[in-house]
């Protein structure tokens, strides 16, 4: 290895050297502000359109699916299900899922709206908030009933619904499961977590005693 002179820098390693050359390199030419404001806007509309859309597609899905896994589970059959005639069981299903669909998107619509208000007030006490603490649980909460109303029209009745054995009560989970857990453990945290602010906190217990936890 050469030493080099006193007096004069020391040679540059192969690693500077060949690091020394990436200055003639152009680099690559970002976007003008303008077009990322641009692209931002654009993806923030597509995210709202898709948040709006999502409450509506998403439980639909999940109906037909479990409407065939209801049918399967309780042992209708397909064929003889297809000529029975509509019975009360299915027209109440279907009103509980319409109206807990409907209820769940206008209420997530307007939390998104006030969310996204940069002067919004501190609660939201407009539309549907207005007769429930959290109407979008309640929307959630009626559907799943809907599905088990499903479950026992395709069984023929509650009476041969509750005899069919524990293959059908599964159906039934979305409403004893969903429903005590949301009910007593992820409301109250909710309701914790609007009680902790203090310039919140008494404008929220007055809405507390003026307005249902869920059921308007």
């Amino acid at each position: 290895e050469r030493r080099h002179r006193c007096g004069e820098p020391p040679p540059c390693p192969p690693l500077a050297r060949a690091g020394a050359h990436l200055g003639d390199t152009p680099l690559p030419q970002l976007p003008a502000p303008g077009a990322v404001a641009v692209w931002r806007a654009r993806g923030l509309a597509v995210r709202r359109h898709a948040a709006a859309a999502r409450p509506l597609v998403r439980p639909h899905a999940v109906l037909r699916c479990l409407a065939r896994a209801a049918r399967h589970a309780c042992g209708a059959d397909d064929a003889a299900a297809a000529g029975a005639p509509l019975s009360a069981w299915d027209a109440l299903a279907a009103l509980l899922c319409a109206a807990g669909i409907c209820v769940g998107f206008v209420a997530d619509n307007q939390l998104y709206a006030y969310m996204e208000r940069k002067d919004k007030p501190p609660l939201l006490e407009r539309g549907l908030w207005r007769y429930s603490r959290h109407p979008n649980h309640f929307g959630e909460q009626m559907w799943w009933i809907g599905v088990l109303c499903l479950a026992v029209a395709a069984q023929g009745g509650m009476l041969r619904f509750a005899s069919c054995g524990a293959h059908c009560w599964a159906v039934a989970l979305g409403v004893s499961f969903n429903h005590p857990i949301d009910t007593l453990v992820t409301l109250p945290l909710i309701e914790d977590r609007m009680l902790r602010r203090p310039e919140r906190a008494a404008l929220y217990r007055a809405y507390q005693q003026r307005t249902p936890l869920l059921v308007p």
